[in-house]
């Protein structure tokens, strides 16, 4: 393995290489999109870190079944429009746009 001489990091770790990561993930912190932009700094301000994928997903989750709610106005009992509202996802995911494939 190699290394950047002036931060003796491997150079898969050097600053400007991370800065430019890939992932296989289903999020990444630095995902170009307001609803990621706006979760990941709210998160920052209140706990002091970074989030994880999971802070994400759970974000994304609480995010989706609200908009579930707010499109049924609340009545949980007519499942078919439950089921509609969670097809069209309407929501802004931390992930980017969304969409359920039928």
């Amino acid at each position: 393995m190699s290394c950047d001489r002036r931060h003796n990091l491997p150079i898969f770790l050097h600053p400007a290489a991370v800065s430019r990561h890939a992932t296989a993930g289903h999020w990444a912190i630095d995902l170009p999109n307001a609803a990621n932009e706006k979760f990941v700094a709210d998160f920052r301000a209140a706990y002091k870190r970074d989030p994880s994928f999971y802070a994400a997903q759970g974000y994304n989750a609480a995010n989706f079944i609200n908009s579930v709610v707010v499109a049924v106005k609340g009545d949980l009992t007519d499942k078919e429009r439950i089921r509609a509202a969670m097809e069209r996802a309407d929501y802004a995911s931390v992930r980017g746009p969304c969409r359920y494939a039928s």
